[in-house]
């Protein structure tokens, strides 16, 4: 470089300099110093107003390529700083677990890492699911599992745990049982008596005949059940029919199916509950999503007004109507059952307040 360029460079980069007292020389006064190694934090001066003390620092030489660049950089971490996440209004999240934490054994993508997130900022969570194919130990053992993180009992609310504490409300003692051996526990931990009558397989008349020897129990209680076969359907059926009114007929939840990898919905413990109601010519009782018992067993359990509670779910007939029976905030993500021309085709006890991709969108935004 020339003595006469270096002369040159050295007087405008000197015109543009601060000095030890922060006044500017010849830089316009609407203009903010650009302070390039300066690090942007919420709590830091430039996003908050805040002055910084000088550092003692001769002085930045004024650039306005960069300082153009910081100033839309400073911008997008302001707008980022000032946005809150759907989750950040609210202090209790219930989550259902299939189609929103996990599909099968696998984990949805960033529902773990939702979780921890929830978690960490102090937020209580229930895992509320329909399926009462397992006891609330085991399915917190299965959440703990699948997403990798700690999920205790108490975090867990199962429809079979609901169904058995409204049994006892009723104060049924006795109960004839279509489903698996997770709703059977609930029901004997409660203090209830699971009959479980030599019912013949395959269907025979002749031994079937003998059931009605056998005292009707108080209570038919359908889940999901994977071994349901057309004697148990026959048996509850006559049940119900013999004890009328004296016999209480609950279910644990409406599901008539889960969506598959396939695509393809599995039935479930709906399409069971239809077929026994049609088999007998009673309605049950159900006590899972979308039933007002549960919501107001856990606002109850828990102390929470309905202000403070979201329910985030995959099902518009169950979720979603669950959350706007009980009166609380209600957000449907998109990888399960339901989809967003459902939507927009779903009638207003149908309809979510809020629509998200994940339950990843709901807590990071």
């Amino acid at each position: 470089m020339s003595e006469l360029t270096n002369s040159v460079f050295l007087q405008a980069a000197n015109s543009f300099c601060f000095d030890r007292t922060h006044r500017r020389s010849k830089l316009p006064q609407k203009t903010k110093p650009f302070r390039p190694f300066a690090k942007h934090t919420p709590d830091s001066g430039p996003l908050r107003g805040q002055s910084r003390k000088h550092s003692g620092f001769t002085g930045w030489i004024f650039c306005p390529i960069l300082l153009c660049s910081s100033k839309k950089r400073l911008h997008r971490q302001a707008s980022t700083c000032g946005r809150k996440a759907l989750a950040d209004y609210f202090q209790c999240l219930l989550l259902d677990c299939d189609g929103v934490l996990w599909q099968g054994d696998q984990n949805i993508d960033g529902s773990a890492l939702a979780v921890q997130a929830l978690k960490q900022a102090g937020k209580q969570l229930v895992l509320v699911t329909n399926s009462s194919t397992k006891s609330r130990a085991s399915l917190a053992a299965r959440a703990t599992n699948v997403l990798g993180i700690d999920v205790g009992v108490e975090e867990v609310v199962t429809s079979g745990a609901v169904v058995a504490a409204e049994a006892v409300a009723q104060k049924v003692k006795t109960a004839y049982v279509v489903g698996s051996q997770g709703l059977k526990e609930e029901l004997q931990l409660a203090g209830i008596q699971v009959l479980d009558p030599d019912v013949p397989e395959p269907f025979d008349e002749n031994l079937f005949r003998l059931l009605t020897t056998i005292p009707t129990p108080e209570a038919v209680i359908v889940g999901h059940d994977e071994s349901f076969s057309f004697s148990k359907l026959a048996t509850a059926s006559l049940f119900l029919q013999r004890g009328g009114e004296a016999c209480l007929f609950f279910g644990t939840n409406p599901d008539v199916g889960n969506r598959d990898k396939s695509g393809y919905l599995i039935p479930e413990a709906g399409a069971i509950l239809a077929a026994i109601e049609a088999a007998s010519g009673r309605s049950a009782v159900i006590t899972g999503k979308p039933s007002t018992i549960l919501i107001n067993q856990l606002l109850q359990q828990r102390g929470l007004t309905k202000q403070q509670v979201m329910m985030v779910g995959d099902r518009l007939d169950t979720d979603i109507a669950f959350g706007n029976n009980g009166g609380i905030s209600t957000c449907l993500v998109l990888t399960g059952v339901s989809s967003r021309t459902q939507v927009d085709a779903a009638h207003d006890a149908l309809r979510p307040q809020h629509v998200c991709n994940s339950l990843h969108d709901i807590v990071f935004g």
